[in-house]
């Protein structure tokens, strides 16, 4: 299995917090993937701030809740991600 890494580039740093937890392959974005996972997490800017509001979490977890009724996995953190995402194929036996 390979993963895109897709979401936001707007200097966001998650791909740099999730990519040394995984265990599996995956690819920066460059082109769609065949299956959607949602996962949102409110980074912490450079001034130690969140990156976002309760209430900006407040809204997004009720679209990662549609998401997820939609088909789509909703995750709330990236550990929650990296977990998924290096299990998920060993109840298959796929590497």
């Amino acid at each position: 299995m390979r993963v895109f890494l897709g979401g936001t580039c707007a200097n966001s740093e998650w791909r740099k917090e999730l990519i040394p937890m995984l265990n599996i392959d995956y690819f920066n974005p460059d082109k769609r993937p065949s299956k959607t996972i949602v996962c949102i997490t409110n980074e912490k800017l450079k001034d130690g701030k969140l990156a976002m509001s309760s209430q900006d979490i407040k809204h997004l977890d009720a679209v990662g809740r549609l998401v997820e009724r939609n088909g789509a996995l909703y995750f709330k953190s990236l550990t929650e991600v990296a977990n998924y995402l290096n299990n998920v194929n060993k109840d298959k036996g796929v590497k």
